[in-house]
């Protein structure tokens, strides 16, 4: 706070020790909302790790499934089957 604005609140009236405790107030209530900023922004930051992870997945998921459509399957009977009959 300026000198000016110190002498503009003391001449309407308003006493030193009553800006000082609204500035105090003031603060007060902005705190608890740069906890809340800050731990908003660590969430953030930590879903994006979490984001890169599933990309990831789902996109080795997306290369494999094509590459596994275009095989044909054939069933076979197995040498266990073939040997009890």
């Amino acid at each position: 706070m300026t000198n000016r604005d110190q002498e503009e609140t003391l001449v309407e009236g308003v006493s030193e020790g009553e800006v000082l405790a609204a500035r105090a107030e003031e603060e007060k209530c902005i705190k608890p909302f740069a906890v809340i900023v800050e731990r908003l922004v660590r969430f953030l930051s930590s879903q994006q790790e979490v984001n890169q992870f599933i990309a990831e997945s789902v996109l080795e998921k997306a290369v494999a499934e094509p590459i596994q459509k275009g095989f044909k399957t054939e069933v076979q009977e197995s040498p266990i089957t073939n040997s009890l009959r």
